[in-house]
């Protein structure tokens, strides 16, 4: 994703959306990069869902990065939400004593000073729809990135406990050693107790051969396939979750505005499953669970 601008939404609280005097009334900025589509248009439903919690009332539109760090400054925030890296980028340089709030990561981290909202559900959310789809499942494998996804795992194995469920994670730094991880489980795979979660990071990339030696295999075997990504259910994994950007978005602000933020990653909580329906049909998963999708892919 290349980021040609930045636009800074500069907005205007009025009194009653919270409850201070006049001259304690807080300068909300938000900084988030220009994208093409299909960005642009998730980022534009995160401000919208942002606006309902704190209406806007002007956007300025700046250059490349890092010209709207003195833009920023002039302004004197009390507070940023800084959303994709490119903005988190800004508003570190900006920030001053704003309080920083970030979102719209994919791979977040703990360098903003409040909280930082992920763009990747629990995987417990994950977990619990692989038991309702196969009751029978009893072990999951897969691999990752340390330097992307390393976080995911802690709750990763937490939430495959209280689901009796066994994580297998294989840690791998090349798409060479994923695509042999691969091989190794799908020799030995039960369809009938074992699926794959799969996670988005540089390894399985577009480039990569990693994704469809997965969903070959997994077809080829009846081996249930779930992900983390939208992008690998489109492609073939049977589910995954889609953000509801414009409720993210009011979240990210409501949150903005609370005194006292903790320094805490926060998973994705705004969302709907989407289910794969081709693959669906081949694991030949049943009418009343595929009614509880709220997005199918493909489209009839």
């Amino acid at each position: 994703m290349k980021f040609s601008h930045l636009k800074l939404a500069i907005i205007a609280l009025a009194c009653f959306f919270y409850p201070v005097s006049a001259a304690e009334i807080p300068v909300v900025v938000v900084v988030y990069p220009e994208v093409s589509a299909p960005y642009r248009d998730s980022f534009e439903e995160i401000l919208n869902g942002i606006a309902k919690r704190i209406p806007a009332h002007r956007v300025v539109v700046v250059g490349a990065p890092g010209s709207g760090v003195e833009l920023l400054r002039q302004y004197s925030p009390t507070h940023i939400i800084a959303l994709g890296r490119a903005g988190k980028t800004e508003a570190m340089l900006a920030a001053g004593r704003a309080s920083v709030t970030c979102a719209a990561l994919v791979y977040p981290d703990r360098e903003c000073p409040a909280a930082t909202f992920g763009l990747l559900p629990d995987p417990g959310v994950l977990f619990s729809r692989l038991k309702l789809l196969n009751p029978g499942s009893k072990r999951i494998f897969a691999v990752y990135s340390a330097n992307q996804n390393g976080w995911q795992l802690p709750l990763a194995r937490a939430a495959a406990a209280a689901r009796n469920l066994e994580l297998h994670a294989v840690e791998v730094d090349d798409s060479k050693a994923a695509v042999e991880a691969y091989k190794k489980f799908f020799a030995n795979a039960d369809p009938a107790t074992d699926s794959v979660w799969m996670l988005p990071d540089n390894i399985s990339g577009e480039s990569s051969a990693v994704v469809p030696l997965v969903l070959t295999e997994a077809w080829r075997r009846d081996v249930l396939v779930f992900s983390s990504a939208v992008e690998h259910v489109r492609r073939g994994a049977l589910f995954s979750v889609i953000p509801h950007f414009s409720n993210y978005g009011y979240a990210v602000a409501d949150a903005a505005l609370r005194p006292g933020q903790r320094n805490e990653l926060i998973t994705l909580r705004q969302f709907r499953y989407i289910v794969n329906t081709r693959a669906a049909q081949h694991l030949r998963v049943s009418a009343a669970d595929l009614a509880t999708f709220e997005v199918v892919t493909p489209r009839p």
